[in-house]
């Protein structure tokens, strides 16, 4: 959406997108910011424990500049607003994030959006491509990056980086926009399911699903999620598993996407359609039974 104007970002907002949720809330109302000053950001690679398959590079991006946007929200309501973001899904086509669309959201036009609630977003230079990103931690302990790859001015992809909440029995997850039972409802069967496992020095394991019409890849990763004594027969319940992190990619060409696993096929006797049917039924009895033996 280069060079449009931002009150028609604004009708597009309140019109053509929605939060498809019973609850009272709607779409903020997106505001052209006041930028004080800006300046380039720095940018270093963060190195993470979750994937000891394969590290995935994540620029860490350093803020040097202040935005006052000129109708943020108090802190207290851009809460409210961005759990719902979290746990309801957003009436917009995928790919799309909070009405951030790659290849045609301008990095403008998803600053207003996160200013709007209260987010800042920073801006850097990191192996030659350009960069945004914000963050953010709920008081119970969820927390929230979003990195931006950015060219010619316009968001190119995305990845989401989502550290849950601990999880308590009962009560849903606060990122349930992104569970696999709620993905699996909206888009359908996911094109390819992988699984990767590292057992030393502590058994890590993660699902990756792949939904390539919608340009979305989900992964679901941590530590002592299997269940069972014998590797060959491991039990994944990944309705009710407390994940480490939980990381989506958004639109063509990804930032350092997950690395290829071992087959849904290969290392469970389902299918797609099989997995697709456990994930959308009875929540309690949606776990797979995991052939450890396929993972080195």
């Amino acid at each position: 959406m280069k060079n449009i104007n931002i009150f028609l970002i604004l009708a597009f907002l309140l019109v053509g997108c929605g939060i498809s949720t019973t609850s009272t809330h709607t779409t903020p109302n997106i505001y052209t910011p006041t930028i004080t000053s800006i300046s380039t950001a720095t940018l270093s690679t963060t190195k993470l424990p979750i994937n000891t398959v394969e590290l995935l590079k994540t620029p860490t991006i350093s803020p040097t500049f202040t935005i006052t946007p000129e109708n943020t929200l108090e802190p207290e309501k851009a809460k409210e607003i961005i759990k719902t973001l979290l746990s309801k899904p957003i009436d917009c086509p995928a790919p799309c994030f909070w009405h951030i669309i790659p290849e045609q959201t301008t990095v403008d036009e998803a600053e207003y959006i996160f200013n709007h609630l209260g987010l800042k977003m920073s801006k850097g230079l990191y192996s030659g491509k350009d960069f945004a990103s914000i963050d953010y931690t709920l008081d119970d302990g969820l927390s929230l990056d979003v990195i931006l790859t950015v060219q010619n001015n316009i968001v190119s992809n995305m990845r989401i980086e989502i550290y849950p909440e601990e999880q308590k029995k009962g009560i849903p997850r606060d990122w349930l926009a992104y569970s696999p039972e709620t993905l699996i409802k909206r888009y359908g069967v996911p094109s390819r399911v992988d699984f990767l496992a590292n057992w030393d020095p502590r058994p890590f394991f993660g699902m990756y699903m792949y939904f390539d019409a919608e340009e979305l890849i989900v992964q679901y990763e941590g530590y002592y999620l299997l269940i069972g004594d014998q590797k060959s027969s491991l039990l994944f319940c990944p309705l009710f598993t407390q994940f480490d992190d939980v990381w989506l990619w958004m639109g063509k060409n990804p930032y350092y996407p997950p690395p290829k696993g071992v087959l849904l096929e290969e290392a469970t006797s389902l299918n797609l359609e099989d997995f697709s049917n456990i994930m959308t039924g009875d929540p309690d009895k949606a776990c797979l039974q995991i052939n450890g033996d396929m993972f080195p």
